[in-house]
């Protein structure tokens, strides 16, 4: 069973590489059924944001299943500054859009907004929830970096000083 299992991974690896590098699209199906794939790529813009500067997120997604896709939660999840990998704890999520219903051949359009305070290297990835506690993303991760805001060369003073 377990010899079974390392050649069904390993073929679902295979095909995942193989299709990353020809720049095919790839659908996966959640254990729950759920088959979505990216109809417009997650965007960020503006792509190089200074600190104190909205950011957008949009990206479309369809539905290429036979069933109603149900989901509990579908946005963009993200880390950072400072993080490598998903299993770091400093989000810096989009808003998700809660229970989201997506019927067979129907495309959800994504648009939300967010601030960022904290200059430094952030990802983000289309991620979706369904079941509750299951986590799924799509797509690529993209790197965003924000930049230092306005800062102040020196001391602030006022003339007159006593207005």
């Amino acid at each position: 069973m377990s010899v079974r299992r390392c050649t069904c991974c390993l073929s679902l690896l295979l095909v995942i590489v193989t299709r990353f590098l020809t720049g095919a699209s790839l659908t996966l199906a959640d254990p729950g059924g759920v088959q979505l794939e990216i109809v417009s790529p997650l965007r960020l813009t503006p792509s190089n944001p200074a600190s104190g500067q909205v950011v957008t997120a949009e990206f479309s997604v369809r539905n290429t299943g036979t069933q109603t896709a149900s989901l509990n939660r579908l946005g963009v999840g993200g880390r950072g500054p400072g993080c490598s990998d998903w299993g770091c704890q400093n989000y810096q999520d989009f808003p998700f859009r809660q229970q989201v219903t997506i019927a067979p051949g129907q495309t959800y359009a994504y648009r939300e907004q967010r601030l960022f305070l904290e200059e430094g290297g952030y990802f983000f990835q289309v991620s979706y929830e369904s079941p509750p506690g299951a986590w799924f993303f799509l797509g690529v991760q993209i790197d965003l970096t924000v930049a230092a805001g306005l800062q102040l060369a020196g001391p602030l003073s006022l003339t007159p000083a006593n207005p």
